[in-house]
C-alpha cells in the first residue's frame, strides 16, 4: 500500500514540472535554501506556490472530468432547465444561494402547474361521486335494485379514474428511479476519480462499489419487488370498497407491511454500510498516503515536493467534495419536480375522500383513501431511493476527507 502510494504521488507530481525543476535546484544549493525556509517559517513557499497550485491543479482537473461532466449534462439536461456543470460551478464558488433560489423557483412552478392540470381530475372525481349519491339516495323511491345497480355504475367509473391516476403517479415514481439511476451510473467515473486522486485506490473502490449497490437495489428490489406490492394494494383497496362486507383489509395490512419491512431494511443497510465502510477505507489510504508524503519529505531537497503533493492532496479533496455536493443537489433536482407531482395527487385525493364523507354513501369515500394511501406508499419508495443515494455521496464526502 505504501507503494502504491508513494507512486501515485510521484504520477502527481507529472502536472508539476516546473517545482520539480526548483527541487533539483535545491539539491545543488540545499543549505542556501534552508537558510532561505528557515527564514520565512514556510509562509514563502505557501505564498508562492500555495495558490498558483491550486488553481493550476484545479484547471487540470477540471479538464481531466470535461467528458464525465458532458455526459452527465446530457442526461440532466431534457428534463430541467439546469445542468450538472452549472450546479458543480455554483458549489465550487461557494454560491449556495444561488442553488436554493433555482430548486425553490421549480418547486413554485411545479406546484402551479400541477395544480392547473390535477384540477380537472378532481373534479371529474367530484361529478362520479355526486352522480352515485344522487343514486343512493333515490334507491328508497325507485326500489334497491336500482339503486344499488346506480352505485356499481358510479363506482366503476370513479375506480376507472382512481385507476388512471395511480398508474400516473406510478409511471412517474417509476421515472423518478429510473432517472435518479441512470444520473448516477454517468456520475460514478467522475467521482471514483476524484477520490482515487485525493484519497486512493480504497475509497475509491468503495465509492464505486456503494453506488452500485444502491442501483442495483433501486431497480431489483423497489422497481420489480415494492412496486408491485404497492399496486396489489391499490387495486384490493378498491375492489375491497365496493362491497358493504370487509374482505380484503387484512390482504391490504400486510402488503403494506411487507413493503414498509423491505424499505426500512434496504435503508438500514445502506445507512450501515455507508457508516462503517467509509471509516475503515479512507483510514487505510490515509495511512499509505502520509508515510509516503513522509518519506518524501525526508529526502534531500524533498520539502518543496512534500508541500507540492499537499496542496495538490487538498486540491483534489476540495474538488471531491465538489463533484460529490452537485451529485446530491441534481438528485434533489431531478426527483423535486416529480415529488411535487406525487405528493399533490395524494393530498388532493385526502381532500375529496374528506369531502364527500358525509355527503353520501361512505364506500366512496373510502375507495378514494385508499387509492390515495397506495399513492402514499408510492411517494415514500420514490423518496427512499432519493434518500440512499443522497446518504450515500454525502457520508462518501463527509467520511472520506
Amino acid at each position: 500500500m505504501l507503494l502504491k502510494t508513494a507512486l501515485s504521488v510521484m504520477l502527481c507530481m507529472n502536472h508539476v514540472q516546473p517545482v520539480i525543476q526548483y527541487g533539483e535546484y535545491i539539491n545543488c544549493n540545499h543549505n542556501a535554501v534552508n537558510t532561505e525556509y528557515a527564514n520565512c517559517n514556510g509562509n514563502a513557499v505557501n505564498a508562492e506556490y500555495g495558490q498558483a497550485e491550486i488553481q493550476e491543479s484545479d484547471d487540470i482537473i477540471d479538464d481531466t472530468y470535461e467528458e464525465e461532466f458532458e455526459k452527465m449534462d446530457s442526461i440532466i439536461q431534457d428534463k430541467n432547465k439546469v445542468t450538472y456543470t452549472e450546479i458543480y460551478e455554483a458549489v465550487k464558488s461557494g454560491d449556495l444561494k444561488k442553488i436554493a433560489e433555482l430548486v425553490g423557483q421549480m418547486i413554485y412552478n411545479s406546484l402551479l402547474y400541477e395544480l392547473g392540470e390535477s384540477k380537472k381530475l378532481f373534479v371529474q372525481l367530484l361529478a362520479v361521486i355526486m352522480l352515485g349519491t344522487i343514486f343512493t339516495n333515490l334507491s328508497g323511491r325507485i326500489g334497491g335494485y336500482a339503486g344499488g345497480n346506480g352505485f356499481f355504475v358510479t363506482y366503476m367509473i370513479l375506480a376507472a379514474l382512481l385507476l388512471s391516476c395511480f398508474t400516473l403517479a406510478s409511471e412517474i415514481a417509476i421515472e423518478v428511479i429510473s432517472g435518479i439511476n441512470e444520473f448516477m451510473i454517468a456520475f460514478i467515473p467522475a467521482y471514483s476519480m476524484a477520490a482515487a486522486y485525493s484519497n486512493g485506490q480504497e475509497t475509491a473502490m468503495f465509492s464505486r462499489e456503494i453506488i452500485l449497490l444502491v442501483v442495483f437495489i433501486c431497480e431489483n428490489v423497489l422497481l420489480k419487488i415494492v412496486f408491485p406490492i404497492v399496486k396489489c394494494s391499490g387495486v384490493c383497496g378498491l375492489v375491497n370498497k365496493m362491497n358493504t362486507e370487509d374482505y380484503f383489509s387484512k390482504l391490504i395490512e400486510l402488503l403494506k407491511s411487507i413493503a414498509g419491512w423491505i424499505m426500512k431494511t434496504i435503508f438500514a443497510t445502506i445507512t450501515g454500510i455507508n457508516v462503517i465502510k467509509g471509516i475503515i477505507s479512507p483510514s487505510m489510504d490515509k495511512l499509505g498516503r502520509n508515510g509516503a508524503i513522509k518519506v518524501i519529505g525526508n529526502m534531500v531537497g524533498g520539502t518543496a515536493v512534500q508541500t507540492v503533493a499537499s496542496v495538490l492532496v487538498s486540491s483534489g479533496m476540495f474538488i471531491k467534495n465538489c463533484i460529490g455536493i452537485a451529485g446530491a443537489v441534481v438528485v434533489i433536482v431531478i426527483a423535486v419536480i416529480p415529488a411535487v407531482k406525487i405528493f399533490l395527487m395524494f393530498l388532493g385525493l385526502k381532500a375529496i375522500a374528506a369531502l364527500v364523507q358525509p355527503m353520501g354513501d361512505k364506500r366512496f369515500s373510502e375507495g378514494v383513501a385508499s387509492m390515495a394511501e397506495a399513492i402514499e406508499l408510492l411517494f415514500k419508495t420514490s423518496g427512499i431511493a432519493v434518500l440512499m443515494f443522497i446518504i450515500s455521496i454525502t457520508a462518501l464526502t463527509m467520511l472520506t476527507g
